[in-house]
C-alpha cells in the first residue's frame, strides 16, 4: 500500500485532454505540491481576447455570435461571447479625459467553435 501511495503521489494526470504545449520542470525535477507543471492546449477550447469599443459596448453582450476571419483560416468560422468586462480600461498610456472616451475599451472574450484548427496567438478578425 505505502508504494501504490508514493506511486500515485509521483504521477501527473491531466484533469483535460489535449496536447502538451509547455513544460515547465524537466523530468527528475521536484515541483511543488499544486503547482503546474504542463500547459495544456486544448484545440476544442480555443478562445479570442479582444477589446470592445465604448461606443460599442451597450450594443455587444454575453452569448453574442461573431464571424471569424483570418489568414489562411476556412470559411465560415464563428465564435460565441463567453466574457465581457464590466470596468472599462484605457489602452495606455492615456490621461482621463472627456475628449479620449474613444479609447476607452471592454476586454472580452470569444470561444471559436470547435474543429476551427485556430493556433493560439494566432491573429484574427471578429465581427458581429
Amino acid at each position: 500500500d505505502v508504494a501504490r501511495s508514493n506511486l500515485r503521489d509521483r504521477s501527473l494526470a491531466s484533469p483535460v485532454a489535449g496536447k502538451v504545449e509547455r513544460r515547465f520542470y524537466e523530468p527528475g525535477e521536484v515541483a511543488a505540491s499544486g503547482a503546474p507543471v504542463l500547459s495544456i492546449f486544448q484545440p476544442d477550447r480555443v478562445k479570442a481576447v479582444f477589446f470592445v469599443p465604448e461606443p460599442k459596448r451597450a450594443a455587444t453582450a454575453l452569448g453574442d455570435r461573431l464571424s471569424v476571419s483570418c489568414d489562411g483560416c476556412p470559411p465560415g468560422l464563428s465564435a460565441r461571447i463567453t466574457r465581457l468586462a464590466s470596468d472599462p480600461q484605457y489602452t495606455p498610456p492615456i490621461l482621463y479625459s472627456r475628449d479620449e472616451r474613444d479609447r476607452l475599451v471592454f476586454r472580452a472574450e470569444a470561444v471559436i467553435d470547435e474543429g476551427s484548427g485556430l493556433l493560439p496567438g494566432q491573429p484574427l478578425s471578429l465581427s458581429p
